[in-house]
């Protein structure tokens, strides 16, 4: 069993019972680097979510608290999966924060399109994991950079 990051929460002691059953169904161990706990963070995060937009799906969908979405059945838009990863990685002791930006309009390729990803920092390095990107055909193409994609923009 991993042992848990010091961290602070407002969550109730269900949910953090929940956090830490998600952190110990993605695998993570006390034996892995912080690098291979951030790719099994990603994913068990697109193995449990799926991409909705509408808040019918889920009653915690307009909270932008990923956790909470997870326990109201895992259906949520790019800020949950990035909140889940990020709620996840910080669980357990690796700092990381929620980026977010513009990609892409899919019907014009302006960069107008609002997205959530996170940035994680191990070792004084930079990452960025996208698991809302990742949990599609294009599979794990948006884990682990050190350099932002050309399709994401601050």
């Amino acid at each position: 069993m991993p042992v848990y990051g010091a961290w602070s929460t407002s969550y109730t002691p269900e949910q953090v019972a929940l956090l830490y059953n998600a952190i110990d169904a993605a695998g993570i161990t006390n034996e892995m680097s912080q690098y291979d706990k951030c790719v099994a963070i990603n994913n068990y995060v697109c193995a449990v979510m799926t991409y909705t937009q509408s808040s019918k799906d889920n009653p915690a969908f307009g909270t932008g608290d990923g956790l909470c979405v997870l326990q109201g059945g895992g259906r949520g838009m790019c800020i949950h999966y990035a909140d889940l990863y990020q709620t996840m990685c910080e669980a357990i002791g690796i700092t990381c924060k929620i980026a977010e930006g513009v990609t892409p309009d899919p019907n014009t390729g302006e960069m107008k399109m609002s997205h959530a990803w996170d940035a994680v920092f191990i070792d004084g390095k930079v990452y960025y994991v996208d698991p809302t990107w990742n949990d599609t055909a294009a599979g794990n193409r948006y884990l682990m950079s050190e350099i932002l994609w050309p399709d994401h923009m601050f």
